[in-house]
């Protein structure tokens, strides 16, 4: 039974991995989506 753990571990730890290398992508899209001015002065941000 120990084993079947370990595994089941390893592959929800490589799904987790996989998951937050897309978010990073979408954030990076959203970063370069905005101007570079609007990045440096804080009253552009819209939040």
């Amino acid at each position: 039974m120990t084993s079947n753990l370990a595994s089941s571990y390893s592959v929800t730890g490589g799904v987790y991995k996989a998951r937050e290398r897309i978010h990073r992508r979408m954030a990076d899209r959203r970063l370069l989506a905005i101007p570079a001015s609007c990045r440096r002065v804080a009253a552009c941000n819209p939040n």
